[in-house]
């Protein structure tokens, strides 16, 4: 049987980061990953310690030669350059998925839109990077965790549009769940991000041959 969220907080080392004695971090299962984030639990999710060590390590280098880990990120991992103010891009760069089938926004080059100051589907690849993220929290070897940065702000009405992006850019066989972290939160606070993890979905063979195994435990 899967720890709730109240038994996650009872093993849960708190709090590990600022402590040197050691400690194991539990590995998040699928349930507790979508179960913290319906919970809005979002402190649950902490790293491994020899994670939190490497990425201590690693902000310390970067914020040496970059000044802030926001100028690291933009500059090196994102490469963007400053926009004017108010950007246009042609609407015929822009893709949308439509009944799971990539097709162009419009054909017509000189048609030219504002591109929006919040995050929505099919926000041009000039502002997003989603990449597996190099430190990811205590999770199973199962799951993925990616970080989507976006020159665009996220708000709560940007949840679906999210949803919608990350439909077109994993295969069917996927699944994901993915939370914007509390701003207090944020180890990287300049740069728009959300968290995303995915997995495989489970097949309807193995869901019954873990059901009959549960049955047999009880």
């Amino acid at each position: 049987m899967s720890k709730t969220t109240n038994d996650l907080l009872a093993s849960f080392p708190f709090p590990p980061i600022n402590k040197d004695e050691d400690y194991k971090v539990p590995l998040l299962n699928w349930e507790q990953v979508r179960e913290i984030i319906e919970q809005g639990r979002l402190e649950l999710f902490i790293r491994e310690k020899e994670v939190t060590t490497e990425y201590r390590r690693f902000r310390k280098e970067k914020i040496e030669e970059y000044g802030t880990i926001e100028n690291y990120v933009r500059k090196k991992i994102l490469n963007w350059p400053d926009l004017p103010e108010n950007p246009q891009i042609s609407s015929a760069s822009l893709s949308i998925t439509v009944n799971n089938s990539l097709s162009t926004a419009n054909t017509d080059a000189h048609e030219k839109r504002p591109i929006s100051q919040y995050f929505y589907a099919e926000i041009p690849a000039t502002h997003y990077a989603l990449l597996e993220n190099d430190f990811p929290y205590a999770i199973e070897s199962s799951i993925k965790h990616f970080i989507l940065w976006s020159k665009l702000a996220f708000t709560p009405g940007s949840m679906q549009e999210v949803d919608r992006f990350l439909r077109a850019k994993f295969p069917r066989n996927k699944e994901w769940l993915f939370f914007v972290n509390l701003p207090h939160l944020q180890s990287v606070q300049g740069v728009s991000h959300a968290h995303v993890f995915v997995r495989d979905i489970p097949s309807k063979t193995n869901n019954c041959e873990q059901d009959q195994v549960e049955d047999k435990r009880v």
